[in-house]
């Protein structure tokens, strides 16, 4: 697409009426009729390649046009290809609806005389379109190889496709394979401000971090969009993959559809914008020790590009920095990335577009600014690329005769030199709507023909995050095999398998209010036991237990003459424990809800029996027999008068805990589970940031409140 003619479509019923206007076109203009047609070729496929390649039909309406089923078909492939079209009423007509809906957004002109015919020339298409006296296109053949030309000013329309050969994936539907560790592509036409050289303007990943800057509608977001295209078009997903985050005006969602992109973030996504930094982290890491001493560059120069650039693609930087910087772990990410990134092939691509701070992207280590459009004064341009005083007197007499207000327009720095920019549309479609769905449909037409491997995507845990899916993990699977730990869930934000040691606490808490997922839990933990062929024993004050406790051979008890006989059971257990000289096993003895339980101890029949005495003495002393306690119960508000008489649980918070679960969004009123007995403050929880959802919750190990251990626990089906 984008070739330098212009495609006629008319009915051969009008070639009187219209030979004049073509004539007067052939005479400054690359034209193509169906009058050029080669024989050697079937009819429609000429007519649908010269359409396709054409940087704009032009068409003559009339009443035979309409009439005519081939002249509608040169309307609609054009349309479909994103083809510009520029239509011409040589006649009243009657259009279809359906003809009016295809040509709704289009330029529409008039029946013209030949002293009208300028208004022709003034789409800018057309302008482009323009040829000398020796037949060549004054805007240049950019296919070629060598790159450089003079032009007295830079085009006030580009496209991308102006300066695609034969290697790129629209021209051949493939990509080329490269060995290269640097990775290049067009984006425009750049002018050297001293000399008025004319060459190709490009992004170059060999500058590392880069920055667009921009005023509001000075077509930032449109470069932006040119640069992603042409990677897209020219490199696989194999030498290149992006993550997209969008806080600007959700022009990148379109690319989601790309198979070069694992995923693509905004402003609603901010726990998946945190599992991207967990994600991009630990990729990171990674690429740290494969690289080892070396660089990216060296070692794909060396053996081949075996891992490809990760561009990291942030529209909206202001409000990026404002929403998502702002949390410490994040930052620390964000410039661990800016240090490390570019030797590892990790590499961000921002945009941002307030004067105010516009300093603040460059003056971070290692983003550098790439190009910055629309700007109203050369102190604004100067203040973008270094400071005050970055430019010469020459430089900027030069820049204060350019008219910056056309989009795209505006300078540019390679290296450490400053040139004059018209960057590229990203697709040979002006109009912006009708540009938006045509690179959707290149989007998808790259994704249906790309038969690799699909780029991850940030690790999410599924909406129906089953047990029998949580089992079937292979990490979960290795821990079964090789460690004591039992597999409690997924972190929310690295998606990594979280566990827990059952043994570590005299009574391991399960914390929640009402719906919370404790009960589910506890079922996941009676199950793990039950697997193990541990002794357990279960207190169920629902009965809610009461299927899985016959199956497993599991002593129970939901009443108060059920926990008689069992204590009457653990009478003889708690001798053999004392006097045997093995190494037993772990016994566990399960309490579903804490309040309830207490409830039993303390009524008169509890009383009577020791049953009260027996149970706290066991909670207190249980550990040294290797028997342990799990308990599932509400927040401080809902158990607090069961604690204070319970002399064996004081002893135990006084000795804090190792391990704890919460479930739910009350964890910030907690105090008596959590930290020793002293809670944490509202700021440490805020900093942490903890989900709500069922089954969403926190591990608390050694006192310790990391986002790693923020949790969602499988969900189990009852027996």
């Amino acid at each position: 697409m984008g070739g330098d003619y212009i495609f006629l479509s008319y009915s051969h019923k009008d070639t009187e009426r219209i030979q004049p206007m073509i004539d007067w076109l052939e005479e400054d203009y690359h034209v193509w009729y169906d009058k050029n047609l080669g024989a050697a070729r079937e009819y429609n496929e000429e007519i649908a390649d010269q359409i396709r390649n054409s940087r704009i039909v032009i068409a003559f309406f009339s009443t035979a046009y309409m009439d005519s089923p081939y002249c509608r078909d040169e309307i609609m492939y054009a349309r479909t290809k994103g083809v510009e079209i520029l239509g011409i009423l040589i006649e009243e007509v009657r259009m279809s609806e359906g003809m009016q809906l295809r040509l709704g957004r289009f330029q529409l002109l008039n029946f013209i005389h030949k002293a009208e015919y300028e208004k022709i020339i003034s789409n800018q298409l057309v302008m482009n379109c323009q040829k000398d006296k020796k037949g060549n296109s004054l805007l240049g053949n950019l296919k070629r190889e060598s790159g450089e030309q003079k032009m007295q000013q830079l085009p006030r329309m580009l496209f991308a496709t102006d300066f695609n050969g034969a290697n790129v994936f629209s021209a051949c539907g493939e990509w080329k394979r490269t060995e290269s560790g640097t990775l290049r592509v067009p984006i425009g036409l750049r002018q050297d401000i001293e000399r008025g050289d004319v060459s190709e303007a490009n992004y170059d990943t060999a500058y590392g971090h880069q920055c667009i800057c921009g005023s509001t509608m000075s077509g930032k977001s449109t470069m932006f969009q040119t640069i992603l295209v042409q990677m897209m078009e020219r490199y696989s997903p194999e030498a290149v993959q992006f993550y997209m985050i969008d806080f600007g005006n959700y022009m990148l969602d379109l690319f989601r559809y790309a198979p070069h992109v694992g995923d693509v973030m905004n402003n609603e996504d901010p726990e998946k914008i945190k599992r991207f930094f967990v994600f991009i982290e630990k990729e990171l890491k990674e690429r740290i020790r494969f690289f080892r001493n070396g660089s990216f560059d060296a070692y794909t120069q060396k053996y081949g590009m075996e891992k490809p650039i990760i561009l990291i693609a942030i529209d909206g930087f202001e409000n990026f920095y404002n929403e998502i910087l702002q949390n410490e772990a994040h930052e620390k990410i964000f410039k661990q990335i800016l240090r490390e990134g570019r030797r590892c092939g990790i590499l961000f691509l921002v945009e941002k577009g307030s004067l105010r701070n516009i300093g603040f992207a460059s003056s971070m280590e290692g983003i550098s600014t790439l190009a910055a459009l629309g700007y109203e004064t050369v102190n604004d341009y100067d203040r973008v690329f270094g400071g005050y005083g970055y430019f010469s007197d020459q430089v900027k007499n030069r820049i204060q005769q350019e008219n910056f207000e056309l989009p795209g327009k505006g300078l540019l720095k390679n290296g450490k030199k400053i040139y004059l920019i018209q960057s590229a549309l990203p697709i040979a479609v002006a109009e912006d709507y009708d540009r938006y769905d045509a690179l959707i449909e290149k989007c998808k037409e790259m994704q249906n023909q790309w038969k690799g491997a699909r780029v991850s995507g940030v690790p999410e845990i599924p909406e129906n995050f089953t047990m029998e899916y949580f089992e079937n993990l292979p990490e979960v699977k290795m821990i079964k095999e090789k460690s004591k730990e039992m597999p409690l869930g997924l972190s929310v934000y690295s998606v990594q398998p979280r566990t827990i040691s059952l043994t570590k606490n005299s009574i391991l808490p399960i914390v929640g209010d009402s719906g919370s997922g404790k009960s589910n839990l506890l079922r996941i933990i009676l199950k793990e036991l039950i697997a193990r062929k541990w002794e357990t024993v279960l207190i169920d004050s629902k009965n809610e237990y009461i299927n899985e406790a016959k199956e497993g051979n599991v002593k129970y008890a939901s009443s108060v003459e059920g926990l008689y006989e069992v204590c009457k059971e653990m009478i003889d257990i708690m001798k053999f424990r004392k006097e045997s000289q093995d190494v037993l096993e772990p016994m566990f003895i399960l309490i579903d809800e804490v309040k309830a339980f207490y409830q039993w101890l303390n009524s008169k029949s509890a009383k009577e029996k020791n049953i009260d005495t027996f149970m706290y003495s066991l909670m207190e002393k249980g550990r040294k027999y290797n028997i342990y306690f799990v308990v599932t119960t509400g927040f401080k508000r809902a158990y607090g008068e069961f604690v204070e008489p319970v002399s064996g649980m004081n002893a135990l918070i006084q000795n804090g805990h190792e391990q704890g679960i919460f479930l739910g969004k009350n964890i910030s009123d907690e105090s008596f589970w959590l930290n020793k007995g002293k809670g944490f403050p509202i700021s440490i929880l805020r900093k942490v940031g903890i989900p709500y959802g069922m089954g969403v919750g926190i591990l608390v190990e050694n006192s310790d409140l990391i986002s790693e251990n923020i949790i969602k626990i499988p969900i189990v089906k009852p027996t």
